[in-house]
């Protein structure tokens, strides 16, 4: 997998950052499904299709 997390970790991207649910809106952080798509989205980015 990666190396490297897409959760909320003050700009450290580090392998221990969380992943908020359902984030509240003043936080700006990407909620669950958010992360998901953008997980969805680097793989596919990577294949060869």
């Amino acid at each position: 997998m990666m190396p490297w997390g897409m959760g909320f970790g003050t700009g450290a991207h580090s392998p221990n950052e969380i992943m908020l649910i359902e984030p509240a809106e003043a936080t700006g952080a990407a909620g669950l499904a958010d992360i998901e798509k953008a997980y969805v989205d680097f793989v596919f980015a990577l294949s060869d299709d």
